[in-house]
């Protein structure tokens, strides 16, 4: 007699939020025939036909043109502030449906470009996110050669393309840091006067909100979220007495 199966079904199944959520506003255009969709929504064969059989345009994910339809729907995976310009210059609509954590990626590298800094995306370089933040701050890429890795190289060239690059800062973004945690190029990379900044720090830093989904109990005892910055504390004190002068004096008698 064969064992039986259990079957434990996912709490987290199917697509992202940020397609699903693209295709409830999908689900709401009254006329398809007027939309092209930038790229492909989702990489979904049954969804993609759905899409189609309802008269939506879908543009080629590599060479994204300018469409022909007077509205045009930017994908969850999201575009720079530079092709949405494009667009609205051509006279198309947008219906955005940006994934939310996508556009916070996008508002971090302007800022780091707003802060002088070079910004490096380390992913697949033709994927269309990765363009999309690339494309964002407009910096040129990195000089690659055929045997190079496809953007930066190893974690053993780090120290060295710091060094060539003028890299300031490097942010270590790792799921899993038992036996991949690169301890000697950082080291020497720090040595160098580089800062080493976790991803949630870096977070924390440009949007003043702290990353809970990815935080570890580490980040809250080594981290600078707690510290009082002494003259943000002395501003403080002095608004303060400020603000009691001004209510004593208001409130005297006549």
């Amino acid at each position: 007699m064969a064992d039986n199966m259990e079957i434990v079904r996912a709490d987290a199944m199917g697509m992202c939020f940020g397609v699903r959520d693209a295709l409830q506003v999908i689900d709401r255009v009254a006329r398809p025939e007027e939309v092209t969709i930038h790229g492909e929504l989702v990489h979904n064969r049954e969804v993609l036909r759905m899409l189609d059989a309802r008269g939506f345009r879908q543009s080629d994910e590599a060479s994204r043109g300018v469409p022909e339809t007077p509205a045009v729907l930017v994908t969850a995976h999201g575009i720079s502030d530079r092709e949405r310009a494009r667009l609205r210059t051509a006279g198309k609509a947008l219906v955005d449906t940006t994934c939310p954590l996508v556009q916070k990626v996008h508002d971090a590298a302007q800022a780091l470009q707003r802060e002088g800094r070079r910004v490096v995306v380390i992913g697949r370089p033709g994927h269309v996110e990765v363009r999309g933040i690339v494309a964002e701050v407009g910096q040129p890429p990195l000089d690659t050669t055929d045997d190079d890795a496809p953007i930066l190289g190893t974690l053993e060239d780090l120290h060295q393309t710091c060094r060539d690059e003028g890299i300031s800062r490097v942010v270590v973004s790792l799921r899993e840091r038992r036996g991949k945690f690169p301890v000697d190029a950082l080291l020497n990379c720090r040595m160098d006067g580089v800062i080493i900044e976790e991803r949630e720090a870096m977070f924390e830093r440009l949007t003043g909100k702290l990353a809970v989904e990815s935080m570890r109990p580490s980040y809250l005892i080594y981290g600078r979220g707690f510290a009082k910055d002494p003259l943000t504390m002395a501003l403080t004190r002095v608004l303060d007495i400020l603000a009691s002068l001004i209510g004593l004096v208001l409130s005297l008698p006549i």
